[in-house]
């Protein structure tokens, strides 16, 4: 027969691999310091940007080392933007701070305890207001629209009925989605009009996963799938082996589902593995996998970008020091990873975002002891640019 072809070449793996190679030479025209053992360059030097939320909170005090710590670090239109703050303590209000080409700008400030995570709906910046210093009437969700001049286009929405804490964001088919926690319960609401007016949905979650076509919903009792029209009741192992409930810091959708880091940003206790959820796992009941080339590992934050998955993992060096290294690995199908940083950080590496020339990495605090507060980190809040 003539004419055959061969359909392999553009399998997803195949395309994930031709990504891969992509993003790794690039890489290898700007990093020459150090070589891996496949002769790859890997950024190994960190520069200090800067520490901007030591305006509000200083030096000296070692508590304020917890809002200091950069909670999430999120690209949007070129600048970086940095979350801090403290709902614990009640360390607010928090100033929203970005980093561009021009240096750190002070775009607002909210009146809320915590920035604790930026997520992008519709072509704007979301950030759920995590505890509002207002009474509780109502919770907040703070919007960074392009067309307004005032705050650098940031509008707060302070429309959530109810809501004492707001973590979990997720946009399903047109529709804004938050979780909030009230006085008497944990609530899922659902807005049509980007957060203008919202309805409490009849199904219990604590937090929950986005999806492409549902969100997962996640509470003590189990998990349930919701397509934006019903919901069912999954049988889903979002932790393998143990399987135990576990706060998760940070998910991305990424290939046919969705990656997720779990775990405590302050604490330095591993492993702390990067798991996957595929679609069809999740609609079937399934389980989620763990990453083979992290089983072992500290994940601290991951990261997708143009199809690509970065990963965070760091380790101490030396028990008593402060100082971590930190590696940063990729991938464009979660099974053949190039490490790209490997640095020594003067801290806990908390979060981190790639501009497409830089990565740049955030710290913050550690907590010493096991009975109450006892933060600790200099250099809490400090943003670096790793060369």
């Amino acid at each position: 027969m003539s004419g055959s072809r061969d359909s392999s070449s553009g399998s997803p793996r195949n395309v994930a691999i031709i990504l891969l190679g992509l993003v790794v030479l690039a890489f290898n025209s700007v990093a020459e310091d150090a070589t891996d053992q496949n002769g790859r360059s890997v950024f190994v030097k960190a520069v200090k940007v800067g520490q901007p939320t030591l305006k509000r909170w200083p030096a000296g005090n070692p508590l304020n080392s917890m809002p200091r710590s950069v909670w999430d670090m999120r690209l949007f239109r070129n600048r970086i933007y940095i979350g801090s703050g403290d709902y614990w303590n009640n360390k607010g209000p928090v100033d929203i701070w970005s980093l561009g080409p021009d240096g750190f700008l002070r775009e607002c400030t909210v009146p809320d305890e915590m920035v604790y995570r930026f997520f992008e709906a519709d072509g704007k910046l979301v950030v759920p207001g995590a505890d509002p210093r207002e009474d509780w009437s109502f919770g907040n969700l703070y919007v960074k629209d392009g067309g307004r001049e005032q705050d650098h286009g940031w509008k707060k929405l302070r429309t959530i009925p109810k809501a004492l804490h707001v973590f979990d964001f997720a946009l399903l088919k047109g529709k804004w989605y938050v979780v909030a926690s009230t006085r008497k319960n944990q609530v899922v609401y659902a807005s049509p009009d980007q957060g203008r007016t919202w309805k409490a949905l009849p199904v219990e979650a604590g937090g929950m996963l986005g999806f492409n076509e549902f969100i997962l919903l996640t509470c003590l009792r189990g998990t349930t799938l919701f397509d934006g029209e019903k919901s069912e009741r999954v049988a889903v192992r979002l932790f393998p082996p143990e399987n135990r409930l576990q706060p998760v810091l940070k998910s991305e959708a990424f290939l046919d589902g969705v990656v997720y880091v779990t775990g405590c940003s302050w604490m330095m206790e591993g492993p702390q593995p990067l798991y996957y959820l595929t679609a069809s796992a999740a609609r079937s009941g399934g389980s989620a996998v763990r990453v083979e080339r992290f089983k072992d590992d500290l994940v601290r934050n991951v990261v997708v970008r143009d199809r690509v998955c970065y990963v965070m993992t760091a380790e101490r060096i030396g028990p008593d020091a402060e100082d971590c290294r930190a590696r940063i690995y990729l991938s464009g199908d979660l099974k053949d990873w190039a490490k790209v940083v490997e640095v020594a950080l003067p801290g806990l590496p908390y979060s981190f975002e790639y501009d497409g020339r830089n990565f740049y990495v955030g710290l913050g605090f550690r907590n010493v002891g096991d009975k109450g507060w006892n933060a600790v980190g200099e250099e809490s809040g400090s943003i670096w640019r790793i060369e």
